[in-house]
């Protein structure tokens, strides 16, 4: 189940990016605030799981996000999982209230981010499971 929700985690780190700075909501340091779990074929995994200072604690296991993100149209997600860092650098692309970001070697798989209220979300689809993954202004 560790392995599961590590890679469910996992699963954010791959996403990377292509820029127009016309919106500049986005440009900041953005930490994890928060990451909400339906799981509709594991209903016991479902959960809301609340961030400190960017980290959640996934059964055990200590997990921070960050992103960085420049107003030249580059950014950085910064990914600790027990204090073991990886870092990977990007490009983005905004459209009013959504931001894009595409793998940095194949510009083809792309996530899209929105703005919700004071929060920056992205959703996603892993394993059965729903996740919302929310980031809030540091």
């Amino acid at each position: 189940m560790k392995l599961k929700c590590f890679l469910l985690v996992c699963s954010l780190i791959t996403f990377m990016s292509c820029s127009d700075d016309d919106e500049d909501i986005f440009v900041g340091n953005w930490v994890l605030t928060q990451l909400d779990l339906e799981c509709a074929t594991q209903p016991e995994l479902s959960q809301t799981i609340n961030a400190s200072n960017g980290c959640i604690d996934l059964f055990g296991d200590e997990a921070c996000i960050e992103l960085r993100i420049e107003s030249d149209g580059t950014g950085r997600l910064i990914f600790k999982m027990n204090a073991v860092e990886n870092q990977m650098d990007f490009i983005y692309t905004t459209n009013n209230s959504t931001l894009e970001i595409c793998e940095a070697m194949d510009m083809d798989e792309c996530s899209t981010f929105f703005i919700r209220g004071d929060n920056l979300i992205i959703e996603d689809f892993d394993e059965g499971c729903d996740l919302s993954y929310i980031f809030s202004k540091n």
